[in-house]
Parts: structure tokens; C-alpha cells; sequence
């Protein structure tokens, strides 16, 4: 009995340290003294790229961006300077519309915390789901997305959003904006059935129009709360839609059909709120984009790799829509929604540049874009001084697959670790097969 004692103190010993090196990396700490990146390509996102730059960071923001011509002694006095020559320095990206943080394992359901029950739980915060010790973020890091939306799921009314830092302790110290906006799942006027290697025919919603009728009912009662709010008895989920009806957060309206998108639409007129449509390649077609045209609605765009909507379309079709929505004037940004897919956020973008967007519209689609949308542009989005130092450094271009290679990332002026568990894996199995002659070094 005592050997057996010894042995299970043993594993749980070897337990405790397995998993405590399995955690993400630790976050980093503030910098000592100010650093100055040194003769890369700057893309500020707000202007073409500028060559043979520098770029200063001091505390928690960016001192100054110059070309190294114009470099003074004094900028280079008792600063670190690091040698970039031949990179290329990007804002951090920032992911829409995501679960990141808030799922770890898609066959485990006990790793799911991204929707509650119910159809009416506009209250429920997704900032306090939000799980920093997650294994993904590490991966989406290391393709240099190092801000994040993330936002519950639901069938109606979901809850609140909130904007991320990826480099936390807890979810208190990674909040940007703890309550970024309403996520309204608008009610599909038809059902689809069979799955996607087996699509079957639609069918009407019988409930639609029964639900609509329930959500302007709970509308109408929300903002007479608002006006005329109770002490005694307050209403938790009333009370969470007054920043709506007061423009100081967003109501983020997903659709799927062009009628759904149409309709929601109309619908949200009459609340005069500040709507942002989360749809995929059906904001394409001509009445729909006049809609969001009249109304200046901000679209977060989900469809890029995605298969095209009708047979007849072609098999691009979505990856064009973004060019389409530049052509009209439209503020858009991309999003690949689920957490294992939006580490290839920034490969999404450089889709839409291969179907005819520009690459400084691109470069924005997932960046300053997404900061307009949530408000956070005049901290993050871009690369400028006085903003926040949240940037990353890459070989090439962070768009291409081929050439992207992240070198250093800072979130606020912090170097954080670019680590992972799969690069960890990596480097294990290539020094073993080095070793074992089966690849060169």
C-alpha cells in the first residue's frame, strides 16, 4: 500500500508538470526601456507601404514612424534597437465575429461556452466566457491576429460582444471593450434542409412571422423600459438594450438570404439604431447593396472561402464580393467566424486581393476596418504615433501563404511569445527525423 501511495504521488506529480507545460506561453511584460524597429517596409493601412522606415515604440504606444533618412541622433538615444532590414511591419489584425476563447474542442461539449439557452438572453456577456488560458490563441498568434470580436451564438436575441486582447492573464485584463455590441440572429424566413454534400429543398419558416412579431413586441417593450427605468425592479434584459437605442454600442444583425437581409433591414429602420450587418455572399446582389448603401450599414463579410450560393454561380463568386463591396463605397471587414478557422484570416484576405481588391483595401479589411466597425480606431487598426504599439513583423507579405512568416509581435508595446503547441510539435518530430537521416538540416 505504500509503494502504491509513492506511485500515485509520483503521477500526480508528472501530471501537474505535463500539464503546466502544456499552458499557452506566459504574457509578456511591459518593456524597460523604449524600442525602435529599424529599416523595414512600414504598411501603416492608412496609406501605401514606406520603405526603408523605422518605427519607435515607447511604453505602450508608437513614438514616431520615419523614414530612415530622416532620423535624427536624438531618436536613437537610449532606446534598443532591433534590425528588421528586409521585413515588413503590419498593425495587428484584428478577428470578427468570432468564438475564439469561448471553444476549445469542437467534439467536446464541455469545451463549449459560446451560447446560452433560450432565445431572449440579450444580457449575456461572452467577455466573461472568455478563456486566455485557451490552446488556440497561441495558433492565431502566430499568423499575427492579436485582437479579437468575440461574440455569442444563438437563435434570436444572443447577447453582448466584446473586444479582446490576446495576451491576458484573465479576462478582465484582456477586455478592450467589455460590451461591443448586440448580436440579433435574424429568424431565417426559410428553412434549409439536407447539409451541404446533400442539399435538399427549402422550406417556409412557419414561425417566422410569428417570431418577428415577438421581437418587435420585446423591442417595444425594451425601449419604453429604457425611457422609464424601473429601481425597484429592474429588468436585466430590457436594461441591456438601452446602449443600443442609445448608439453607444451596435446591434451586429447576421442574416443569411437576400429577403432575411432585406427585411431585418427594414425592420431595424424604425429603432434608428446603429446596425452592422454580419452576412455572407448574399450582400451581393443589387438590393441588397442599395439597402445597406441608403442606410450606411458597416458589413462584416463571412463568406470568402466559401462555396458559391447557387450551382450556376461561379465556384469564386464569393471571393469577389469584397472587391464588389469596395466598388460601392461599403465599410466592410472579413471574418472567418469559427476558432479553429480564423487563424487563416489573413490568407482570406489576400483571397479578395486575388479577386480584385486592391491590397491596401485588403490589408484593411482585416485590420483598420475592423477598429472603425468596433469603435477602437483611434487606439487600434493602424500604425501611426500616439496609437497603441499592437503590430507584427513578418518576411513577407502576412496576406500570402507562401510568404507570410511572423517574426516578432507586440500587443501594447509588449513583445509577446509567438509559441505554440503545433510549433512546438513541429520542432520535435523535425529534430527527430533530422536525427534519423530522413531530412537534411
Amino acid at each position: 500500500m505504500k509503494n502504491l501511495s509513492v506511485w500515485a504521488y509520483l503521477s500526480k506529480s508528472l501530471l501537474i508538470v505535463a500539464t503546466l507545460k502544456a499552458q499557452r506561453p506566459e504574457p509578456a511584460q511591459p518593456i524597460k526601456k523604449p524600442i525602435v524597429l529599424w529599416n523595414a517596409t512600414i504598411h501603416t493601412a492608412e496609406a501605401p507601404a514606406i520603405p526603408n522606415a523605422a518605427l519607435k515604440i515607447e511604453h505602450q504606444h508608437i513614438a514616431f514612424i520615419k523614414p530612415i533618412k530622416d532620423i535624427q541622433p536624438q531618436d536613437t538615444q537610449n532606446v534598443k534597437i532591433i534590425d528588421v532590414s528586409g521585413k515588413h511591419i503590419y498593425p495587428g489584425i484584428i478577428a470578427m465575429n468570432t468564438i475564439l476563447g469561448l471553444r476549445e474542442i469542437d467534439l467536446v461539449r464541455a469545451t463549449h461556452d459560446f451560447q446560452e439557452t433560450g432565445m431572449w438572453t440579450p444580457n449575456v456577456r461572452a467577455l466573461i466566457a472568455f478563456n486566455t488560458d485557451s490552446k488556440v490563441i497561441p495558433t492565431v498568434r502566430f499568423n499575427g491576429i492579436l485582437l479579437a470580436e468575440v461574440a455569442p451564438r444563438g437563435k434570436l436575441l444572443a447577447g453582448k460582444s466584446a473586444v479582446v486582447q490576446l495576451d491576458a492573464w484573465n479576462w478582465e485584463d484582456a477586455a478592450v471593450v467589455p460590451e461591443a455590441g448586440l448580436h440579433l440572429y435574424w429568424s431565417p424566413s426559410y428553412k434549409r434542409r439536407g447539409w451541404w454534400a446533400d442539399p435538399k429543398s427549402s422550406q417556409f419558416n412557419k414561425e417566422y412571422e410569428k417570431t418577428i412579431v415577438q421581437l418587435t413586441q420585446f423591442f417595444q417593450e425594451a425601449q419604453q423600459y429604457c425611457r422609464q427605468p424601473s429601481e425597484t425592479h429592474p429588468n436585466l434584459a430590457y436594461q441591456s438594450l438601452c446602449p443600443v437605442f442609445e448608439k453607444r454600442q451596435k446591434l451586429f444583425i447576421h442574416a443569411l438570404s437576400a429577403r432575411d437581409i432585406l427585411e431585418a433591414l427594414h425592420w431595424a429602420e424604425q429603432w434608428d439604431v446603429a446596425v452592422v450587418l454580419v452576412a455572407g455572399a448574399a450582400v451581393a446582389t443589387p438590393e441588397v447593396l442599395e439597402a445597406i448603401k441608403q442606410q450606411q450599414v458597416a458589413v462584416v463579410y463571412t463568406d470568402v472561402h466559401h462555396l458559391p450560393l447557387l450551382p450556376s454561380d461561379s465556384p469564386f463568386a464569393p471571393s469577389a464580393v469584397p472587391a464588389l463591396l469596395k466598388k460601392e463605397g461599403i465599410l466592410f471587414a472579413l471574418s472567418l467566424g469559427n476558432s479553429w478557422e480564423v487563424r487563416n484570416l489573413p490568407f482570406a484576405a489576400g483571397t479578395a486581393q486575388a479577386w480584385g481588391l486592391d491590397s491596401l483595401t485588403a490589408l484593411q479589411s482585416i485590420t483598420l476596418n475592423p477598429a472603425k466597425i468596433l469603435d477602437i480606431d483611434h487606439l487600434y487598426g493602424s500604425l501611426a504615433p500616439g496609437k497603441r504599439a499592437t503590430l507584427i513583423v513578418s518576411e513577407g507579405s502576412i496576406m500570402d501563404m507562401a510568404t507570410a512568416k511572423i517574426t516578432m509581435a507586440f500587443i501594447d508595446g509588449r513583445p509577446i511569445s509567438l509559441e505554440s503547441h503545433q510549433k512546438t510539435l513541429y520542432e520535435r518530430y523535425l529534430k527527430k527525423y533530422q536525427s534519423q537521416g530522413l531530412l537534411q538540416h
